[in-house]
């Protein structure tokens, strides 16, 4: 629990996915290394994406979901069962919030809205960062 509290207060930590639910689907799960690292004021998310989008950037054939931006808005709220972390992102012309649900033990959930995209959601869980982690 202290540990888990200590990633957040200092905005470090990754989030490795285990699965996707994209809106809409059932449930996917990820047999490649996927997730996201918090690291002070910046997000590096490396998560695949599975459902509708509204608009593309043309040519792109990376993730949408496959960037490194900074943080444009964080709140973090503890709670008894764990903690709510929300920020948001610009990604080009996308906007995005990030919410995870965060218990105790660190399993998480990581629920992603787009202004381009239909919502999807991730379950896994946070660790330390660490140097040999790599998309």
């Amino acid at each position: 629990m202290e540990e888990v509290k200590q990633w957040i207060t200092e905005r470090s930590f990754l989030f490795e996915a285990t699965h996707a639910q994209p809106s809409g689907g059932g449930s996917l799960s990820l047999t490649h290394t996927y997730g996201v690292e918090l690291k002070g004021d910046t997000l590096i998310s490396y998560l695949p994406f599975f459902g509708v989008a509204y608009q593309v950037d043309f040519g792109n054939r990376n993730s949408p979901m496959d960037f490194t931006q900074p943080i444009q808005r964080f709140e973090t709220e503890e709670r008894k069962d764990g903690y709510l972390i929300k920020l948001e992102v610009k990604n080009n012309m996308d906007n995005l919030s990030y919410t995870w649900h965060i218990s105790s033990q660190g399993f998480a959930t990581l629920h992603v809205t787009s202004t381009s995209r239909r919502a999807i959601s991730y379950t896994g869980q946070i660790d330390t960062y660490k140097e040999e982690f790599q998309p």
